[in-house]
């Protein structure tokens, strides 16, 4: 039997702990999967995990707001794991109406809110055309602003 081969087979409990790149802070609540399983564990209130895993085997830390990380186990039992913030810009709206409010998540980014920004300025300016829709909608809202 090679001892070589069943030591890197075997099971070891491998902790960490995550945190925020931006602050240095811990993350509490990250969840890190076992890839290709459907074994999971969270953080804890410090950003500490510990889960039993292979040299070799992939682990995954996703976290709400944050760009998921994917790290490959070494011989190391300790790691350290920092996450970066997600460019993702949420805007919640909240729709009132009876019986029920109905709130929903709307995820922008920010380059794609930038783009927008651009093209109405360039449209208020004259450099973009409007689309049909567009022109349709600007003549009625410019009957009722020239009433007076």
């Amino acid at each position: 039997m090679n001892h070589e081969n069943f030591n890197k087979n075997q099971h070891k409990s491998v902790t960490g702990t995550v945190i925020f790149t931006g602050e240095g802070l811990p993350l509490p609540g990250v969840s890190v999967k076992l890839k290709g399983t459907s074994k999971i564990v969270q953080t804890d209130f410090d950003g500490v995990f510990s889960i039993k895993a292979q040299t070799g085997d992939t682990l995954i830390f996703s976290y709400l707001g944050m760009l998921t990380k994917k790290v490959t186990i070494s011989n190391q039992k300790t790691i350290s794991i920092s996450l970066e913030e997600d460019e993702l810009v949420c805007v919640e709206t909240v729709v009132g109406g009876q019986p029920t409010i109905t709130k929903y998540d709307k995820c922008i980014s920010k380059k794609r809110r930038k783009e927008r920004k651009l093209k109405r300025q360039q449209i208020r300016n004259d450099k973009n055309e409007r689309t049909n829709v567009g022109k349709f909608l600007y003549g009625i809202t410019n009957i009722f602003r020239n009433t007076k």
